[in-house]
Order: C-alpha cells, then structure tokens, then sequence
C-alpha cells in the first residue's frame, strides 16, 4: 500500500486520470468547440491539481533526496537499469489510481526521454519547473476558450505526468532516495518538456 511522507491532493490518482482522458480527446476531436471544451475541463482539472500540490513539503523533501543521490540526477540511464525503474514508477502510479491508460502513457514518455540529451535536476530548478507549469497551465485555464497555442494539450500532459512523477517519488515511503533522484529527472524532463 502506498504510503507518502507528506499528504497527497485528495484522489490524486482520479484526477491525474480525468486530466488524461480530456486532454487525450482534446487531441482527437475534430469539432472546434468540442476541442475547446475538452481542453478547458483538462486545464481547469490540471490546475486545480498542480495549486493543491504541497510544493513546501515536495521541495523539502527533494532536497534531501538529491543531496544523498548526486550520481542518479542524471537521465539517460544505463542499459538495464530502465525496466526495473519503470516497473517502479507503474507500480505506485497503479497504488494511487492512475487508470491503465494513463499509466501506459506515462511510461511511453518516461522511455522517450532516454533518447534526449542529459539534463541535471537540482531542487530549485525542479520547483521552479513545477511553478512555471503551475502558472502557465492556470493562466491558460481561465482563457481556455481561445485557440492560444502557448501550450497545448500534449504538453500539458508532459507536465502533469511529469509533476506526477516527482510528487509520488518524492513522498513515497519506500523508495530508496537513488530511485526518487532519478525519478525527479525523469519528471523533471517531462516538465522541461512541457515548458519549451
């Protein structure tokens, strides 16, 4: 059972799922307004979502985690040491209720990012990737009836599974600090990801 060091958003799992779902049919409809709409209900959710997050309390923690962890910040990883490492990140996505879908697309992101350069997490930018989701995925939310393409919903999508990702490694009680640094990297490339 999954246990965390700090308190989850209330059915963290059900909403990362919901959020998935809409921004998932904000993609494949082809009526404007049902675009729209699917699309307006995904950023108002991921929101809603990203504000109820305890940044003090993941950030606490990630310092910790990546003080004792300065050989794991880095991605990619090794040949061998991705399975195992994805297994983990199923597996507590699965503890909170992140719906199958959902989790097999988080782990198809999670595996693209191997592919792309290196990328060193520190605490701070790591916050600073979170706040920067935050405001631009909650500044778009309260204009989402506009066709703006500032972030669209993809990227929105990389963001929470990346913020996903960091916030349930960071506060899960049995992950081993090694394993949450290279988890942050990971979610830390989706965000990055998300903000480009």
């Amino acid at each position: 059972m999954f246990a965390s060091k700090f308190e989850l958003p209330e059915h963290f799992g059900a909403r990362v799922s919901a959020i998935y779902d809409h921004l998932t049919e904000a993609q494949s409809i082809e009526n404007n307004q049902a675009r729209r709409e699917a699309l307006r209900k995904g950023l108002i959710e991921s929101c809603r979502l990203l504000r109820d997050i305890d940044m003090g309390a993941v950030s606490y923690e990630l310092e910790a985690i990546l003080r004792d962890s300065p050989s794991l910040k880095e991605i990619p990883l090794p040949p061998g040491e991705l399975e195992p490492f994805l297994k983990l990140e199923r597996e507590l996505l699965t503890e909170v209720n992140v719906s199958g879908a959902a989790i097999e697309d988080i782990d198809r992101l999670l595996r693209q990012l191997t592919n792309e350069p290196p990328q060193l997490i520190q605490p701070d930018n790591m916050v600073d990737r979170f706040y920067r989701l935050q405001e631009e995925v909650c500044s778009r939310s309260k204009d989402a009836s506009t066709e703006s393409r500032r972030i669209g919903a993809r990227s929105i999508w990389f963001g929470l599974a990346g913020a996903s990702i960091v916030v349930l490694n960071a506060g899960a009680v049995p992950v081993a600090p090694p394993v949450a640094a290279l988890s942050t990297a990971f979610g830390g490339g989706l965000i990055g990801r998300a903000l480009k």
